[in-house]
């Protein structure tokens, strides 16, 4: 089983007590327990992303200000609230999609297919016209799919 960024034995070097902490802080609460490590794992592989990328000091703000944003936006816009359950469907295909389309990428036989399974932005995107504006939209732009293009 894939262990967490934070359980890396480097990272359990520097911060030993993490885990226990958040335990202690949670008194049991599960939702809040799986809260404080989701972010605690998260918060550090987006900075060390950023401390380990080669880019300037606006675009790593530009890439602070885009997690904010969409933070935000997970944690308080209406819309989001509604399709929680649909959105985070998509959210866990789309990764997993990004995941495989880097598995394919490896394999000559069928990397053409790699930019195709990590499309999963333009699925999301096409389910979000369906939901906000109905079939119509999400059929029309669905004829689109050649919207993000590498």
């Amino acid at each position: 089983m894939l262990k967490d960024y934070m359980q890396r034995d480097e990272e359990v070097r520097k911060q030993p007590d993490a885990y226990k902490t958040f335990e202690k802080v949670a008194n049991g609460n599960l939702p809040v327990y799986i809260f404080l490590v989701s972010f605690w794992n998260f918060e550090h592989v987006f900075d060390d992303l950023m401390d380990n990328s080669d880019w300037d000091e606006e675009r790593k703000e530009q890439a602070w200000k885009a997690l904010h944003d969409f933070t935000c936006s997970l944690l308080l816009n209406p819309f989001v609230k509604q399709y929680a359950s649909e959105l985070k469907a998509l959210f866990s295909s789309a990764i997993a999609r990004q995941i495989g389309g880097d598995h394919i990428q490896k394999d000559e036989a069928r990397k053409q297919h790699a930019p195709a399974t990590r499309c999963a932005d333009i699925d999301l995107l096409v389910h979000v016209a369906g939901l906000h504006l109905g079939w119509d939209a999400m059929v029309e732009l669905s004829k689109q799919r050649d919207i993000d293009k590498e």
